[in-house]
């Protein structure tokens, strides 16, 4: 004889067990279902969690490696997507589909902004303001704006090249403080 099914007389009708009478456990292969599912404790998942985008496409996953299965990977699984990290609804960190990670805050207390034109970054909110303090740059044109200023560092092919005015900087690359001409222990290579 086959085994019964149960089936309610109408679609979303009836349940098993209440809010005050729980089954002790379920043995299930797979369950589907159409709604939300609320765990109010402990929820073990061997191998993965597949996100689909209400299809079969998968849209992220999070998974026991497969060739070791000490290490747990969180994945952007579509083309062209992005990863995004949020603490207390706002965006902490982003990471785009060819892998470059945009931070919202400061790293280790650290404010960061680049110049993706001239693939430089600073330790500055402001790098191309003169009369610039204690900033750290490197990339191809680090601090190339900056004329005036004490106290920085900058590495990079025109790093500092239009410095002109200030003390106690030091400049790596091709034109490092190329046109310092009242600018006083200062340190140029290149």
């Amino acid at each position: 004889m086959a085994t019964p099914i149960l089936v309610p007389r109408a679609d979303s009708e009836g349940g098993l067990g209440s809010a005050t009478k729980y089954w002790a456990s379920a043995y299930i292969d797979t369950i589907t279902t159409t709604g939300n599912v609320d765990i109010n404790g402990n929820l073990t998942v061997e191998d993965k969690i597949e996100l689909t985008d209400g299809g079969t496409t998968v849209r992220g996953k999070l998974m026991l490696n497969a060739s070791d299965t000490d290490n747990v990977e969180l994945r952007a699984e579509s083309l062209g997507s992005t990863m995004k990290f949020f603490t207390v609804g706002t965006e902490a960190l982003e990471l785009d589909a060819s892998q470059n990670a945009t931070f919202a805050g400061t790293i280790n207390g650290i404010p960061f902004s680049t110049d993706a034109t001239n693939k430089s970054m600073y330790t500055t909110t402001t790098p191309s303001a003169n009369n610039a303090v204690q900033n750290t740059a490197y990339g191809f044109s680090a601090m190339e704006d900056i004329t005036t200023g004490d106290y920085n560092t900058a590495m990079g092919y025109n790093s500092s090249a239009n410095f002109t005015t200030g003390a106690q900087n030091v400049s790596i690359g091709a034109y490092a403080l190329g046109l310092a001409v009242t600018a006083a222990s200062n340190v140029a290579v290149g």
